[in-house]
């Protein structure tokens, strides 16, 4: 028998880098010296930032292939889609500006060497400014106001096009085998233009598809698992209807080659995440005023399934697809709900204070959740669950500032650990038995503990005044449409169940109808039994008597 692949957790803490193994038990491995870490995106390698030199580690053997150096300030790092150049981040310093050195170099691990280095003074760690396409044939990045486009072949070389954009904030390059090189560009609102985003092919610079933004400050795009369908989020920080502290977004579904083109139909009130199924053309809006209500929608951007009131503002899919997480984080108390989406129920609840981050493992069998500094200074630790809600492992470590699960190839997914169903039932025995500790024990049965009632705090000025609220219509998880509307291969399966089912009844009545013929025959065929005790008649005919 093979042995089963044990999932890795690599967390970033005062103490260094230190990984663990085996989810059910969280084993510490290793633990060395390291400011930031980055996973392949293969799961074969490991970049480890320590000091002023980068470590590149095989994962397997844990020996060091490559040492990169000649850094200042390095502080985050990110691989190309094919883990052939690694990208490097240094904060501006002096020396930077004296030498005219750039602060973002591109390296070639296979040669081992720098192959470009460039100057980007402002950015963020949300935003990506040296691109490659997934098959890492065109790599770009963004220059004021023009974009550089290069070969990888010839990518220390000078550039195969540049493109002139005037105000341009940030672009991403999508590719795909049947939808070729696509690039989306985001413009801020400048005298005379508008925000506004656009679609365009490469390498004509003409707009597929664009759109009119308004007054917005920031765009969030996420992409389907295919890249054909994408979804636009831009954010205002001012609302005009003034129903809103925090300011406006809207909602925007579309093609990637701009053939269509849709409103997201939100809720009043705030929108608070997004995410796309992992294997189909759907999605999942948190929108309204809290308690917030998921929305399930379909590839025509329709409303299909309603989860009903939820107090969340995460949502998050499993990478099989199969399940979700509603998460309230933040300023919320940190419940986790836990849905099967296939067969839309929901599987259990359970709970991460404080936490601010959420993800999955690759295979889909346990889900991830930290409490990070520098957003808890205190109590730092990070959590694993099971794919239904159970609490595995909480392991507490002073200043985690990043957390991460290691990568798998699709063809490892079946040789993952996974848990038994001994381990499901101690984890839920132990579960049990928390709550049961967690119970206030009463010595008198008989008496309830009634909580006093706490009247919210109301300022002076709005004393004795009517505050005007926002109305929350409530409702329980229902489907708007039916499942057979939207998910026809589902709609398969219930047939083929149903049909299965009648077949089953149409088996049971014939056999219990067969079984109903045989004892009428055998009644039938029974003989009287004969009595022992039964006098035996005389068979002798009597004489006729004369008269």
């Amino acid at each position: 028998m093979t042995e089963k692949i044990q999932q890795q957790i690599t967390i970033i803490s005062k103490a260094g880098t230190i990984t663990y193994t085996n989810p059910f038990e969280l084993k510490q491995e290793k633990e060395e010296k390291g400011t930031n870490f980055e996973y392949s995106n293969k799961g074969e390698k490991i970049a480890i930032l320590d000091e002023l030199e980068i470590k590149i580690k095989n994962i397997i053997t844990g020996k060091t292939e490559q040492e990169l150096k000649q850094f200042s300030k390095p502080y985050k790092m990110e691989f190309s889609p094919l883990d052939n150049y690694l990208i490097t981040y240094e904060k501006m310093t002096p020396d930077h500006q004296q030498n005219k050195k750039g602060n973002i170099a591109v390296w070639d691990l296979k040669k081992g060497k720098e192959v470009q280095r460039f100057t980007q003074i402002n950015f963020n760690d949300k935003s990506k400014h040296f691109i490659f396409t997934e098959d890492e044939q065109l790599c770009a990045r963004m220059d004021h106001n023009q974009i550089i486009f290069f070969t990888t072949e010839n990518i220390h070389l000078n550039p195969i096009k540049t493109m002139g954009v005037k105000g341009i904030a940030s672009f991403e390059f999508v590719s795909g085998k049947k939808l070729g090189q696509y690039f989306l560009l985001f413009f801020i609102k400048q005298k005379g233009m508008s925000s506004m985003f656009r679609i365009c092919e490469y390498p004509r610079s003409q707009a597929l598809y664009q759109q009119q933004l308004g007054s917005v400050d920031e765009l969030d795009v996420k992409w389907s698992y295919d890249k054909e369908y994408l979804l636009v989020g831009s954010n205002s920080s001012v609302d005009q209807t003034d129903k809103n502290y925090f300011g406006s977004t809207k909602l925007f579904f579309l093609k990637s080659n701009g053939s269509f083109f849709a409103h997201v139909p939100l809720l009043e009130g705030p929108v608070y995440d997004y995410a796309f199924h992992p294997t189909r053309h759907e999605f999942i809006v948190i929108s309204g005023f809290m308690p917030g209500k998921p929305f399930l929608y379909d590839e025509k951007c329709d409303q299909v399934y309603d989860f009903g009131n939820i107090h969340c503002n995460g949502v998050s899919f499993s990478p099989n697809g199969k399940y979700a997480v509603f998460t309230g984080f933040g300023n919320l108390s940190g419940e986790i709900h836990f849905w099967d989406i296939e067969n839309f129920r929901l599987i259990r609840k359970n709970k991460a204070e404080c936490s601010v981050l959420t993800k999955w493992s690759d295979c889909s069998n346990f889900l991830l959740t930290a409490v990070l500094f520098p957003q808890m200074k205190v109590d730092n630790e990070f959590r694993v669950f099971s794919h239904n809600g159970l609490a595995i492992k909480t392991i507490p470590a002073d200043t985690i500032r990043k957390v991460d699960w290691k990568p798998l190839p699709k063809d490892q997914l079946d040789q993952v650990f996974t848990l038994s169903k001994e381990n499901f039932d101690f984890l839920s025995l132990n579960q049990n038995s928390i709550q049961n500790e967690n119970t206030p024990k009463n010595q008198n049965s008989q008496e309830k503990i009634i909580p006093k009632k706490v009247g919210k705090y109301v300022p002076p000025m709005l004393a004795n005044k009517e505050v005007a609220k926002p109305k929350v219509e409530l409702s329980t998880p229902h489907f708007i449409r039916p499942l057979s509307s939207f998910r026809p291969d589902q709609k398969n399966k219930d047939e083929k169940k149903t049909n299965q089912n009648q077949n089953e009844k149409i088996n049971k009545n014939q056999n219990q109808s067969q079984n109903r013929n045989q004892q009428k025959k055998k009644k039938k065929k029974k003989k009287k039994p004969f009595r022992k005790n039964q006098p035996k008649q005389n068979m002798q005919r009597k004489p006729f008597s004369k008269k």
